[in-house]
């Protein structure tokens, strides 16, 4: 019955910030005979729900445990947003020391600018970790 109870709990959840699903791991390790009931079997496929979460909120998927997971990837990973970070970045550096970094409407990228887009995609990261970051 309980496992019933955590499977509902998920799937009525949007996925939960990384924070949040290691705080669930840690609380099952320390109840487990009252998660499962005594059934080690059922144990094992709760926590290995909860990893498969883990993983999914990282954006690792290829470490996934089960299968079905690839076909309800999540649009916000931690990887996503790390790549996002890392492209943006990347795109405004280029070998001609002329180069200027533009919109697509070919308006100039100021430095503040930038740093406002970076500060945004660190904002995303944070709360997708579980966490605020401080002014």
């Amino acid at each position: 019955m309980n496992i019933i109870k955590l499977n509902e709990q998920k799937e009525n959840n949007e996925p939960q910030k990384i924070k949040s699903i290691i705080k669930n791991i840690q609380d099952m390790t320390h109840q487990p005979y009252e998660i499962s009931g005594g059934n080690l079997d059922a144990y094992s496929d709760i926590i290995s729900v909860e990893l498969d979460r883990l993983l999914e909120a990282l954006g690792l998927t290829d470490l996934s445990i089960t299968a079905e997971l690839e076909n309800k990837l999540p649009k916000n990973t931690l990887k996503d947003q790390i790549q996002d970070l890392y492209s943006l970045n990347d795109a405004m550096i280029s070998a001609d020391p002329n180069h200027v970094p533009r919109y697509t409407d070919g308006t100039i990228i100021k430095p503040a600018d930038l740093a406002d887009m970076n500060m945004n995609a660190l904002d995303n990261i944070a709360e997708l970790v579980g966490f605020e970051l401080e002014e």
